[in-house]
């Protein structure tokens, strides 16, 4: 999903629709887009056993490596160190 793909299924250029999304949600459409990536992405991370890669192509990346570094972007940590964290938190909890 991407704001360019959202506006062609609507038939809106890209700028107008982001422009009603704001006025609207009072979020930027990309930003939101990319929130939730990042909260379906991490879902995952949780949830599945699924590789990085698959994470990826079922978060909408086509390149493992640029959802590697989106992910670092706005978590400040690798997926797989994400992934890690969580479990050891889970673990220490039982």
């Amino acid at each position: 999903v991407s704001v360019s793909s959202v506006a062609k299924h609507f038939g809106y250029s890209p700028d107008y629709i982001s422009k009603l999304f704001k006025k609207e949600f009072g979020v930027c459409m990309k930003e939101y887009i990319s929130a939730e990536r990042m909260k379906y992405a991490k879902n995952l991370l949780f949830t599945t056993n699924l590789s990085v890669k698959e994470i990826s192509a079922q978060t909408g990346f086509t390149d493992e490596n640029h959802f590697i570094k989106f992910f670092t972007y706005h978590e400040r940590k690798r997926p797989l160190q994400f992934r890690n964290m969580y479990c050891n938190i889970k673990m220490n909890d039982k």
